[in-house]
């Protein structure tokens, strides 16, 4: 298992979480901290451990944005059924939150993936041409 990537996206899941509590000028407290944390967590970690995302062999192409768009639909739902007492309905889900949630969590966690992809790619095209 790659530890370091599930350590990072756990990280990202925790940074979005503060940044929108300080945003929305929400008191800061476990409980705040939780009702995102946590549905986000399941989520995404729901989705990541099945697909194989953490793979030591790497994961398939497809596993990130099925766990980018679905594990953060999965989390938005959840956040707003079961924490925010919405009830279940696809209408109590917030489209903005949505959007937004997808957006920041898939910048925290896919550009460090795409910038590590980049330089793994140029350094090996690098040793490829240096023989």
């Amino acid at each position: 298992m790659r530890w370091g990537w599930l350590v990072w996206d756990a990280l990202a899941i925790l940074a979005f979480t503060l940044i929108g509590i300080y945003f929305h000028q929400t008191p800061l407290s476990i409980t705040r901290i939780g009702h995102t944390l946590i549905p986000f967590c399941i989520g995404w970690f729901g989705l990541a451990l099945p697909l194989g995302l953490y793979r030591v062999q790497g994961a398939r192409w497809w596993a990130f944005p099925i766990v980018l768009v679905l594990g953060v639909a999965i989390g938005v739902a959840l956040r707003s059924w079961v924490f925010e007492g919405r009830g279940v309905a696809l209408t109590t889900i917030a489209l903005p939150f949505l959007y937004f949630s997808l957006l920041f969590i898939g910048l925290f966690t896919g550009l460090p993936r795409l910038i590590v992809a980049l330089v793994r790619h140029f350094s090996h095209v690098r040793q490829v041409r240096q023989g």
